[in-house]
């Protein structure tokens, strides 16, 4: 099917940011249960086949979340022009 492959991509990109969003928010209030278990996602197998998926490195991608989880400023992970 044509176009499939860029499906997943598309899914396997919306996954991530919202692990990115789910950090982003921090642990407190309504959002704990999201971002524990976004923290959880980051130190899986299923985050580094993703991050695989997208050509990008899991380790670099883990650290560039993590970092703007503690300045509450947006990672930008991916080229946008995909």
């Amino acid at each position: 099917m044509p176009g499939t492959n860029e499906n997943y991509l598309e899914l396997a990109a919306a996954i991530l940011a919202q692990a990115v969003e789910d950090i982003k928010e921090g642990p407190r209030g309504a959002n704990r249960g999201h971002y524990l278990s976004a923290r959880r996602f980051l130190r899986s197998d299923l985050f580094c086949l993703i991050c695989e998926c997208l050509k990008i490195s899991p380790s670099l991608v883990r650290r560039l979340i993590l970092e703007a989880s503690a300045t509450k400023k947006p990672a930008r992970l991916m080229n946008e022009n995909r």
